[in-house]
């Protein structure tokens, strides 16, 4: 199996995802974060492609990170530091991005709830605002 799971049930799990951050990597495929709590964390310039992430991202910086080809369910990015990252092929749903700094932000070609083609404009005119 190619999916590393990498579950916020298992902390020893979430302690080594950041281990493996703060050494160096900075591209991750396959891996499912699942309920992690990553608040406050510095992510900046990872690459995340074909992951299934629900995680709270909340005030962390991820300014040069792309998520790409995967999931990002239910996760909370709220006030979080996105500028110049990238989401691309995704589906998102039931996730927050309010307060969060989006400079040079892209969001293009994602779905939400079974509609397609989601990008910028929507999610600058109501991806965004969702409490």
């Amino acid at each position: 199996n190619s999916v590393n799971k990498i579950s916020g049930d298992d902390q020893l799990l979430k302690t080594e995802f950041l281990d493996q951050v703060h050494s160096g990597k900075r591209i991750f495929k396959n891996i499912d974060l699942e309920n992690i709590d990553l608040r406050n964390e510095n992510l900046s310039g990872l690459s995340f492609i074909g992951c299934f992430i629900t995680a709270d991202f909340r005030n962390s910086d991820l300014s040069n990170t792309k998520f790409i080809d995967g999931n990002v369910k239910y996760s909370d990015f709220r006030d979080a530091n996105l500028t110049n990252s990238l989401m691309e092929n995704l589906g998102v749903e039931g996730t927050r991005f309010k307060g969060s700094v989006t400079k040079d932000f892209v969001f293009r070609g994602n779905s939400s709830y079974s509609v397609t083609g989601i990008g910028q404009n929507e999610f600058n005119e109501w991806i965004y605002n969702i409490e």
